[in-house]
């Protein structure tokens, strides 16, 4: 029996970049959907419309700056370059385990992706059925 001699790889405690970048997109796509509602409607105010925009331009806005500042605090614990394929092929370390790195951005990027997602169907479905 053969024993495996390649030493454990380090799981990973910090995102790639490119993970943050996906997660602004799918909230860019979330507000300018929500943004499908001004203008279509009878009864209710666009105001409400422009705040329920505020409100999820806070969702992205309020844990950039976080992480920023977080970013800003550690600069000295720099994360060595590695390409977004390298680094999905790793293990991402949470506070609770160690998960691949593909399972880990799948649970981060989900509920940003459901509510993009979710958001334009109501806005497509509104439109219907106004039509």
């Amino acid at each position: 029996m053969a024993m495996d001699t390649r030493m454990p790889q380090q799981a990973r405690r910090r995102l790639h970049p490119a993970v943050y970048k996906a997660i602004v997109v799918c909230m860019i796509w979330m507000i300018l959907a929500t943004l499908g509602f001004l203008g279509k409607s009878q009864g209710a105010p666009s105001f409400w419309y422009e705040i329920v925009a505020g409100f999820a331009a806070m969702t992205v806005l309020l844990p950039l700056n976080l992480w920023r500042l977080w970013r800003r605090d550690h600069m000295d614990e720099a994360m060595p370059a590695t390409t977004a394929r390298n680094w999905l092929e790793g293990e991402f370390q949470t506070w609770q385990e160690r998960l691949s790195a593909k399972a880990a951005i799948i649970n981060i990027l989900i509920p940003p992706l459901a509510a993009a997602v979710a958001m334009t169907l109501l806005v497509i479905i509104c439109n219907i059925d106004k039509a």
